[in-house]
């Protein structure tokens, strides 16, 4: 059994996630497990499984650390020196070591060393939870273009990818999904026929416009719009004075 910080390798563009274990390989076995069934905790290393799948990804240890007290900040050296927080060069999802309470430990961030946990139920410790919160939230916004303008870049390259994803998750939790909505609609009923009822109003008053969907026709046009009740026609097919063909979506 060894304790130390590890790491979930992609070889294919070297990024990576960063952990600290006092249980290794158990712990990475662990997070192989989770994310073979989509349940894993990092939605970002999650993605990369998806897409890039099993054969890529490979865990090691990084250090071995015997003194307990300093396993969370060696982790925070590491995630530091792979910039593993950051979205274009890793996959850990918290800049917090352990995450919350690990071991015991906390990390305080005015002196950087390893502090004694204060217990869950008291305020001290609702201090805390709230401080990392804050400090996820600040990191998100100096550097909200970068990740925004990274998640658009990898959609675009992986649309196709992500939509056969999509569709396979649908295919097979079809029964949960239509379980799901039969009881949401009945727990909602009356203020979805409100807010619909609403919708229709305010579009037979001119106060809102109903937003078209393009969509390529069966003549292979690609200005299909939509109309009322999810039904429309072709654009390109009314120019021509071609027959129009009603297609619900």
């Amino acid at each position: 059994m060894s304790i130390g910080i590890y790491s979930i390798l992609n070889t294919k563009n070297n990024m990576r996630y960063v952990g600290s274990t006092t249980e290794f390989p158990t712990r990475c076995k662990t997070h192989f497990y989770l994310l073979r069934r989509n349940k894993h905790h990092s939605s970002r290393l999650q993605k990369a499984w998806n897409l890039d799948g099993e054969k890529v990804f490979q865990y090691y240890l990084l250090e071995e650390v015997s003194d307990l007290t300093l396993l969370l900040s060696r982790e925070k050296y590491w995630m530091d020196y792979y910039k593993s927080c950051n979205p274009e060069f890793g996959y850990n999802i918290s800049s917090i070591p352990g995450g919350f309470g690990m071991l015991g430990l906390i990390l305080n961030r005015e002196t950087g060393r390893m502090e004694e946990a204060p217990p869950k139920d008291s305020p001290e410790w609702e201090m805390y939870i709230q401080s990392a919160k804050d400090a996820r939230a600040k990191y998100y916004e100096e550097h909200k273009q970068k990740i925004d303008d990274y998640l658009k870049e990898y959609t675009e390259e992986h649309w196709d990818t992500i939509r056969e994803w999509q569709k396979e998750w649908r295919d097979e939790h079809r029964l949960e999904l239509q379980e799901y909505d039969k009881e949401y609609y009945q727990e909602h009923r009356e203020e979805i026929k409100f807010r619909t009822k609403e919708r229709i109003r305010k579009i037979q008053a001119g106060e809102q416009q109903v937003q078209p969907r393009k969509q390529i026709c069966k003549r292979g046009h690609d200005t299909f719009v939509t109309g009322r009740n999810k039904w429309g026609a072709c654009v390109e097919c009314e120019k021509t004075r071609k027959s129009l063909t009603q297609i619900k979506i």
